[in-house]
């Protein structure tokens, strides 16, 4: 359903891009294992919500806050870069352990 207010945030490129991600990560998160889903499915997806949110929430003022939220909105990515990275560690750690254990 379309709302009938439009707001000045809905227009800058990096918002709508924002979206996509948060649209994005979400439909990606939906295929994270079970025993994910309250760590880093939930960190990811609160990650990629707080972009848009951080642009959102910015828009409304001057340059100088507007600035310190899309700060905020770096710290969001790094969130995100960390989750990936612990991800990847505890995946590749899993192949590992699978391969010894086949190897024996």
């Amino acid at each position: 359903m379309k709302s009938k207010y439009h707001f000045k945030f809905e227009d800058l490129k990096v918002y709508q891009k924002a979206m996509e991600f948060g649209e994005a990560v979400h439909q990606q998160t939906k295929c994270f294992p079970k025993e994910k889903q309250f760590g880093l499915t939930s960190q990811f997806r609160r990650a990629s919500d707080s972009i848009a949110l951080n642009i959102t929430e910015g828009s409304a003022g001057t340059d100088k806050p507007f600035n310190n939220y899309l700060e905020m909105l770096i710290i969001a990515y790094k969130n995100m870069c960390l989750a990936v990275q612990k991800l990847f560690k505890e995946t590749t750690l899993v192949k590992r352990l699978m391969k010894q254990i086949e190897n024996t």
